[in-house]
């Protein structure tokens, strides 16, 4: 699968990855690569549940950072979104145009009707980007534990639904 922005390009993952992964992200090779592999058993799947895509740089190919839509529930119409970016690539519309890319996939393609995510009340840009993209704020949870941080943090949950989005 691959989602092509101006910029960017969002694809799957492969093992020539792990090394941009460990240059911009704090993570071991052991643990890259068994996500790595967890993505790979996904790819197979007619009806997929997670969607991890690499955030690929057009300009020089490189791999910087991660965009997902995990816990799909084709059922009820929902999942929801994580993402990382390497810090050199901060603070430059990166993210905004992935997270653009994928909203539009989820609600286009998956026909789902509701995105939701959750990030650290620290993390301002986060909080901004997100609301800049349509999502509302829906409250705090104390103490939550993030999916893939593994660090407590009290933690803003916001939702996008398809309703709401207007293409851009």
């Amino acid at each position: 699968m691959k989602i092509v922005t101006p910029r960017l390009i969002l694809r799957e993952f492969q093992e020539k990855d792990i090394a941009d992964i460990i240059a911009n992200r704090n993570s071991n090779k052991k643990e890259v690569k068994s996500q790595i592999l967890l993505n790979q058993k996904e790819i197979g799947k007619e009806k997929r549940e997670n969607y991890s895509l690499g955030i690929e740089l057009k300009s020089n190919h490189k791999l910087i950072g991660e965009i997902d839509i995990y816990r799909v529930d084709r059922f009820i119409g929902k999942a929801t979104m994580g993402y990382w970016l390497g810090e050199d690539y901060w603070r430059q519309g990166i993210m905004y145009e992935a997270v653009q890319a994928i909203i539009e996939f989820a609600f286009n393609k998956l026909k789902l009707k509701r995105i939701e995510l959750d990030t650290s009340t620290k993390n301002i840009p986060s909080n901004g980007l997100i609301k800049k993209l349509g999502f509302k704020y829906e409250g705090t949870r104390r103490k939550y534990h993030g999916p893939k941080t593994r660090i407590w943090h009290n933690a803003n949950f916001y939702g996008l639904l398809a309703s709401e989005y207007k293409t851009k």
